[in-house]
């Protein structure tokens, strides 16, 4: 929820401010709003009382940490290692272009992330108790919803992205083939986190020390050959290789270790569900979506998660029922 908070707040404050001509401090003080948003929260939502960790606690904490470090390297390089080298062969111009791009693109990594976060601590809670069984059945859930998000935005990004990066500015219209190539990376990342927080609750940090050294070293060799050869638009497809390339290597360790079943239909179907929801959004719009007002734009993206969202409860049948059981439960505590 805190991600999603700062994500949201900081986008919408982007759109808001650098409309109304603010700039850069515009850029600024959207992201200082949305740290501010998710502090917030998080003071309202905290109710834990801490207490003095023990000498068997930093112990346990640095077998961990030996492997775990690189994590945050890993975090960095994904981030800034394109960004970086389009320093070195590109004007600065397509820098900002690619920057905001990839910006826009986090707000669909925001659910896989919580995904995530969550699983982490439920799956090291149940392999402590030895519970394999839960924990496949947790993870062979937890797969049906980690794409839910980034696979509609992968098509939505083809259709909105020059519209929503015309809102920055004319010039960064260019960006709209990056938005959907950065977007195909985005998809993967999120099954990726997913394998790779589930590797850690097993307590398994060195297979994901070995494809988090892999991945920084990849990104790196195909960002320089990509852009040098290319050009800008090389580094979204570096980075989303290399990112590909990482999400089967995780994906190959995690079978290594824990038997599972990838719900693959249930994947295909919200892949048909964002193809629907594409194709009716195709027939809806106007031929000139790029000179739409921002309101317009707005209630079509509306109009096509509507879309989605219902193509989805026909489609597939776990997450209708998932649904229906969140409604119950919402009716029973309005009831009380």
């Amino acid at each position: 929820m805190l991600q999603f908070v700062f994500a949201a707040g900081q986008l919408m404050s982007w759109i808001v401010l650098v409309s109304l001509d603010y700039g850069l401090v515009g850029v600024l003080s959207g992201y200082v709003i949305g740290q501010l948003l998710a502090i917030g929260v998080g003071v309202v939502l905290n109710t834990l009382r801490l207490t003095r960790p023990t000498k068997r606690h930093f112990r346990s904490l640095f077998q961990f940490a030996k492997y775990g470090w690189v994590g945050a390297v890993t975090t960095q390089s994904w981030v800034w290692t394109d960004t970086l080298i389009l320093g070195l062969f590109v004007v600065p111009a397509f820098i900002g272009v690619y920057e905001l791009s990839w910006q826009i693109t986090g707000v669909l990594f925001l659910l896989a992330s919580a995904i995530g976060s969550t699983l982490f601590a439920n799956v090291s809670e149940l392999s402590a108790q030895d519970e394999t069984e839960q924990i496949t059945d947790l993870l062979e859930r937890s797969l049906v919803y980690t794409g839910i998000m980034a696979i509609p935005g992968l098509v939505g990004g083809i259709i909105f992205a020059e519209s929503l990066l015309a809102i920055f500015g004319e010039e960064y219209r260019i960006g709209a083939t990056v938005v959907a190539v950065l977007i195909l990376a985005r998809v993967f990342h999120s099954y990726e986190i997913v394998f790779g927080k589930v590797i850690n609750a097993l307590d398994r940090p060195d297979l994901m020390f070995r494809s988090n050294v892999v991945f920084i070293l990849l990104n790196i060799v195909l960002n320089v050959l990509a852009i040098a050869t290319v050009g800008w638009i090389g580094a979204a497809l570096a980075t989303s290789g290399a990112m590909i390339l990482k999400t089967g290597l995780t994906y190959r360790y995690i079978r290594s270790i824990l038997s599972f079943t990838v719900p693959v239909t249930e994947i295909l179907l919200e892949v048909i569900s964002a193809l629907i929801m594409g194709l009716c959004l195709w027939f809806l719009i106007p031929v000139s979506l790029a000179s739409l007002p921002l309101l317009e734009i707005a209630l079509l993206i509306g109009l096509g998660g509507a879309i989605y969202a219902v193509s989805l409860l026909v489609l597939v049948e776990r997450i209708r029922i998932a649904t229906a059981r969140v409604f119950r439960t919402l009716l029973v505590s309005i009831d009380r």
